[in-house]
């Protein structure tokens, strides 16, 4: 005799395993941590000759990391004094590094971000027709020193990098 298995049973079992092997999918396959490569950044950091500080922590049980920013900038010409703030948060996404940039001028932009080698990031802004591009390298020297590079590309030719700014960075003494 054979045994039959009724159908409400079947479309649970069916449903436990459908719910199993998503929840499977969307874990990371090695358990390796994708933001690894990015720890030579974590901490808070001083920009050489600005009023300012840049910290980058691990958030959300180390899933991603957060960047805060500020920086006073000083009263020019016609434009007074005022505070730049401004937030990235970087994060896997698939295979992919991304990140996502926020700042208190209300300017908001997606990267994705490579690392070429060891102890440096590349963030490069999305293509977004009519919106110029960014590229932002950080690069931490054996000297402890972490520099950074800001390039801009117009949005006639989202391409054409060249630098616009650059400084240099010391971690803050703990």
């Amino acid at each position: 005799m054979t045994q039959r298995i009724s159908f409400p049973r079947t479309t649970k079992i069916l449903s436990l395993l459908l719910t199993l092997a998503v929840a499977a999918s969307a874990a990371p396959a090695s358990g390796a941590d994708k933001l690894a490569p990015l720890s030579f950044l974590i901490g808070t950091w001083s920009a050489d000759g600005v009023a300012g500080s840049t910290t980058f922590e691990r958030a959300l049980n180390n899933h991603m990391i957060v960047r805060k920013s500020w920086t006073e900038v000083p009263a020019s010409g016609t434009k007074p004094a005022s505070r730049h703030e401004d937030l990235i948060i970087i994060f896997p996404y698939g295979e992919h590094l991304r990140a996502a940039y926020y700042d208190s001028d209300g300017y908001v932009v997606g990267y994705e971000l490579q690392t070429p080698r060891k102890n440096s990031v590349v963030l490069v802004s999305d293509r977004l027709q009519g919106v110029p591009r960014a590229r932002l390298t950080y690069t931490l020297g054996a000297n402890g020193v972490l520099a950074a590079n800001l390039e801009m590309a117009p949005a006639n030719n989202q391409e054409a990098f060249a630098p616009s700014m650059a400084w240099n960075s010391r971690r803050a003494a703990k």
